[in-house]
């Protein structure tokens, strides 16, 4: 067989050996095996890599020997023979006997469940103390209660109060980073001043065991740890313990909003369910069969962009309700619920208790955020309380729009409150 080709207007007659043809096409195809098998390597490796290298530590760890961490602390109780441990679990499995001290530093979670709280709670009045080093802005802190304020914003070094008790008789001054200290407005079992009469550590008692809250988290990180007597403090906490020190490390991993009991424990996801190996094999068998159809000649188009874009706003959102709640006449109802959610937030942001009355969170909102969004919100309370059972379509859209735009505004306020109240 012959195949003929042109070039220059003349044509040339070659002949074309087909079994050499046949030994590239094998050759080619030898070589994109190859290259299959080497990419699925890569990729395995690549996914065990992923699936087994330790991530990061979370800011405020024991397990952190980055600076904001608090390993630190922790290998110095070791090194001291204290019995020490670390606690990733949720606070219904906490040990039954009594003698035990919990260090809870910075809890990286919004809102502690109520259910959490009170198991927490139920642990301590059986004789055990909880050590919780949080920001003042912390949720935790009222609802375990105390209130903490900012002071100036600076670090300090403060002169304390001679105290005679263990290790606290050691402390001439602390180092606190950011200056936080307690507020004078709650009542509490046990403080501990500065020289200039200011609250920087606080107890409440609660059955047979205490709650101990310090208001700068940062002051026993690996960075600041050797500033001043630092070291003290948490030893005196250590030597609270008769038992066992632990180290709350599931306040960074989420196992707060896991239930108490054991045969209700499930994965708050199903990716959960799968483990570091079975990872890997679904990270493998996705890229072979992604090689497997590019080897097949299916290709990806490039992606389709779309020209009109639509976003929707709140205020359509807002609208859309609107007319829903007045169609099924719940004007009023609805617009004391969002108000009720407000006054919550509100409060929540404040530091001020769950049950605060309404007068008390204009007071605080007049405090923290001037005296025309306090008006505001006296505005729309009076409002709301005195408006019909059904709401005008208008009115009840505007004042929705007027709440949310409260709630929007408290949300953004992020300035630590004063030691002065207004």
């Amino acid at each position: 067989m012959r195949q003929t080709k042109r070039t220059s207007g003349n044509f040339i007659n070659f002949p074309i050996n087909w079994s050499a043809q046949e030994e590239v096409g094998r050759v080619k195809i030898t070589r994109g095996v190859l290259v299959l098998l080497i990419s699925v390597i890569v990729i395995g490796l690549l996914g065990w890599l992923v699936a087994f290298l330790p991530a990061s530590y979370p800011s405020y760890s024991s397990e952190s020997p980055a600076q904001d961490g608090v390993k630190g602390v922790y290998r110095l109780f070791k090194e001291r023979g204290v019995e020490v441990a670390r606690w990733e679990n949720h606070w219904g499995d906490l040990p039954d006997d009594q003698g035990h001290v919990l260090f809870i530093v910075a809890p990286e979670q919004f809102l502690i469940p109520e259910t959490a709280r009170d198991r927490l709670l139920r642990w301590v009045s059986r004789g055990n103390v909880v050590v919780l080093w949080a920001d003042p802005a912390d949720p935790m802190v009222t609802e375990l209660g105390f209130i903490g304020e900012s002071g100036d914003g600076k670090e300090k070094r403060a002169r304390m109060e001679p105290v005679a008790a263990g290790w606290l008789k050691d402390v001439r001054s602390l180092y606190f980073p950011r200056d936080f200290r307690l507020s004078d407005y709650v009542e509490l079992d046990d403080s501990w001043k500065d020289t200039d009469g200011i609250r920087r550590m606080g107890r409440l008692n609660t059955g047979k065991g205490s709650i101990y809250y310090i208001p700068d988290p940062e002051m026993i990180t690996n960075r600041y740890i050797e500033q001043a007597d630092n070291l003290a403090l948490p030893l005196y906490f250590a030597s609270l313990a008769d038992t066992k020190v632990w180290f709350d490390e599931g306040v960074h991993k989420g196992a707060l909003s896991v239930s108490g009991n054991r045969e209700e424990d499930t994965p708050s996801s199903p990716w959960q369910l799968l483990s570091g190996e079975a990872w890997l094999l679904i990270f493998q068998g996705t890229g072979l069969f992604l090689l497997w159809l590019f080897w097949r000649g299916k290709r990806f188009a490039a992606p389709r962009q779309e020209t009109v874009t639509e976003v929707r706003t709140s205020d359509e959102y807002i609208e859309a309700m609107g007319g829903l709640y007045q169609w099924a006449g719940l004007g009023r109802e609805s617009l004391s619920i969002q108000l009720d959610g407000l006054l919550k937030e509100a409060a929540k942001h404040f530091g001020l208790p769950g049950n605060a009355s309404r007068m008390d969170t204009i007071r605080w909102t007049r405090r923290f955020l001037g005296d025309e969004k306090a008006r505001r919100l006296e505005r729309l309370i009076e409002e709301v309380e005195q408006a019909p059972s059904k709401v005008k379509g208008r009115k009840l859209i505007r004042l929705s729009r007027e709440i949310q735009e409260m709630r929007e505004e408290i949300a953004e306020w992020k300035t630590a409150p004063s030691t002065q109240i207004t």
